[in-house]
């Protein structure tokens, strides 16, 4: 799944800025290579590669998810908040839109979109000056209807109860026990909950998430990412760096040869493009009134 946020950087940086469905799609036709289905991208993807390939609109793709309703959609979403840097209402309608990639709202119970919604605006929320763990966790609720909502805000509270990130563990193998374990809902209120009480800890994040239980990569993409996005790549150990970045240029099945460093690079000047259109429009504006 760390796959699908590499192809979704590809088409931001080659976009030069925000991106549509279509621009996503493009990318995963023209990247991914199906011999390698099962090892870095599960089989699921399999089916909406080959209906993009087939010329599926990218909008209708979502609709014949094999697991709907899980992570694995949102589990894309970071850069969407990047892009939308201190815009959080702007990530989450993105975050809506290329989620049609991989799920849909149309069928009950299905809150995976409001999960990517929830996590690209927590994302953009994170990325401005005076962000705070409290505004960045009411940004992620802000797209959520009353049931994801719900179950969010009672994860938020066990925190605030909590003495330490451990405690929780529990409460979420009792409250879940017999739950797929990739439920969007689940994942984003664990990650919201580690976040709320170690989130200026970004190694902390990581190490809370990744020893979670239950779905704990995806737990801790959601934790970890708002930790770095808020307290900036310092704040992850140099050596965990390293050995991501030394795995890349052997990697039979990546998507993207890009090193860490250029990849940020490359969202950078594509938020710069993005500011720029915005000072351009806010003086055009100007002039008008």
């Amino acid at each position: 799944v760390y796959k699908r946020q590499r192809l979704m950087c590809t088409a931001i940086i080659e976009k030069g800025g925000r991106i549509t469905d279509w621009d996503l799609a493009r990318t995963w036709v023209r990247d991914i290579n199906p011999d390698h289905f099962g090892y870095l991208l599960g089989n699921q993807d399999r089916g909406f590669y080959e209906l993009l390939k087939a010329g599926m609109p990218p909008t209708e793709v979502g609709r014949y998810a094999q697991w709907p309703g899980f992570i694995g959609t949102a589990k894309m979403m970071l850069p969407v908040g990047l892009i939308n840097a201190c815009d959080p209402y702007q990530a989450a309608r993105d975050a809506l839109d290329l989620g049609r990639l991989k799920d849909t709202d149309t069928r009950p119970f299905n809150y995976a979109l409001e999960v990517c919604a929830g996590l690209a605006a927590a994302c953009a929320e994170a990325m401005r000056p005076q962000a705070s763990i409290d505004s960045i966790v009411d940004a992620g609720l802000l797209p959520l209807s009353s049931t994801p909502k719900a179950a969010v805000e009672q994860a938020l509270q066990w925190a605030k109860e909590a003495d330490q990130v451990w405690d929780l563990r529990p409460l979420f193998a009792e409250k879940y026990c017999g739950h797929p374990a990739s439920n969007a809902v689940e994942v984003f209120s664990a990650g919201l909950a580690i976040f709320a009480m170690v989130g200026h800890n970004t190694r902390d994040a990581i190490l809370a998430g990744v020893n979670f239980g239950r779905d704990c990569d995806c737990i801790s993409y959601v934790a970890a990412g708002l930790a770095g996005a808020l307290n900036g790549i310092d704040s992850v150990p140099t050596e965990w760096i390293d050995v991501v970045e030394a795995e890349l240029p052997t990697d039979p099945y990546t998507v993207s040869r890009r090193s860490l460093a250029d990849t940020a690079q490359g969202l950078y000047e594509a938020l710069l493009n993005e500011t720029n259109r915005a000072r351009a429009r806010i003086t055009e504006l100007e002039q008008q009134i």
